[in-house]
């Protein structure tokens, strides 16, 4: 339910929602009423296992939120090691065609 996905945003459990991605509970492109997809919480909270998980499982690296891209915020935050990680999938889709 909607409700147990904004708890665990709240309270910033990145396990239990990599745990939802993993078996299948919730999209890896979930994203919020913002446009704000995991990788975008992910950014904020510099949290690099939620990022993997959802970019492993197809969440795009170039989900366009209310602060930009999932690097933006990481940037933003400053998780410069995230936000290496995110350009790289960024290459990566161009190269694959998956950019919009």
């Amino acid at each position: 339910p909607q409700t147990d996905i904004n708890d665990a945003i709240a309270s910033r459990d990145a396990a239990l929602l990599a745990s939802w991605i993993e078996d299948g509970r919730m999209a890896a492109s979930w994203q919020d009423a913002a446009g704000n997809s995991l990788l975008h919480y992910a950014a904020m909270w510099g949290d690099l296992p939620l990022a993997e998980k959802a970019l492993g499982k197809g969440a795009s690296p170039v989900a366009f939120g209310a602060d930009g891209t999932p690097r933006d915020v990481a940037l933003a935050w400053g998780h410069k090691a995230l936000a290496s990680v995110f350009a790289a999938a960024e290459e990566k889709a161009s190269a694959e065609g998956r950019n919009p």
